[in-house]
């Protein structure tokens, strides 16, 4: 400043105007770059959920597409059929939780994971007979809509038949293991509810799939007289960040119960 001090006016002036300038330049510069920040969070904010609200209208799609397909194969005569003879297989076993689990798990040649991949075991059971009709036609189906599994389930809660074959099968909802689980209470849901109606969890742990994350849809399945027969019950496994809201929003506390149709 001393220096500043000893110049003449004739060259105070000047170097006043330029430092008033370079100043002014600063602040121009500075509220510049405040503005360009902000404009650029709001663009990346915007662009991030547009991103994740065109996500989730895909997810909507794809889980009305399931549901619809769930209650198409609700609808049709044959898996009635095919569920009332899964049930009177089993019912003619001695001990047919720990047969089954034997014959299509334990002592299944495919290795943990693709153990869906046998379609009749070699004890010549009527149980067995059926599974090898049935069994390529819904695993296809898991396959072709990316299901993780497929379940038929009696009315008093037994699963007597499943693709994928984890320790669910042959469990009782009611009763087993599992009875706290998301398939468990998505199948009370369909128990007690609407013919037509598909009625779907969040996505939440579980426990046969190792923990992973799965979402469960169910509908009931009635006979002509009106009686039920139990109910396909359908298993989606995913990342619960990426797929729970679609399922949540059939689910939420305000709807009443946790396990909802639409």
């Amino acid at each position: 400043m001393r220096a500043f001090d000893r110049l003449s006016l004739a060259l105070k002036l000047p170097a006043t105007l330029v430092l008033l300038s370079l100043a002014v330049g600063l602040a121009i510069a500075t509220l510049g770059l405040l503005d360009l920040r902000r404009s650029l969070v709001a663009t990346t904010t915007a662009a991030l959920e547009d991103t994740v609200a065109g996500r989730v209208g895909v997810l909507e799609e794809w889980s009305q597409a399931v549901e619809r397909e769930l209650r198409v194969h609700a609808a049709a005569p044959q898996t009635g059929v095919i569920l009332s003879a899964f049930q009177i297989a089993v019912a003619q076993m001695e001990t047919p939780r720990q047969t089954l689990q034997r014959l299509y798990i334990s002592d299944n040649p495919n290795p943990t994971g693709s153990k869906h991949l046998l379609d009749r075991a070699a004890d010549g059971s009527r149980y067995s007979d059926l599974h090898g009709r049935h069994h390529p036609h819904m695993r296809n189906l898991l396959e072709s809509f990316g299901y993780y599994d497929i379940f038929l389930i009696d009315p008093e809660g037994t699963i007597v038949y499943t693709v994928f074959k984890e320790l669910d099968y042959l469990t009782n909802l009611e009763t087993g293991p599992f009875a706290d689980s998301g398939l468990a209470e998505a199948f009370r849901a369909a128990r007690a509810g609407i013919s037509g109606h598909v009625y779907t969890t969040d996505f939440a742990a579980y426990a046969p799939s190792h923990g992973a994350a799965a979402a469960f849809l169910a509908t009931p399945i009635h006979a002509e007289d009106g009686s039920l027969r139990g109910g396909p019950g359908l298993s989606v496994a995913g990342r619960p960040h990426a797929w729970g809201p679609v399922f949540a929003d059939r689910a939420r506390p305000d709807r009443g119960d946790r396990a909802r149709g639409p």
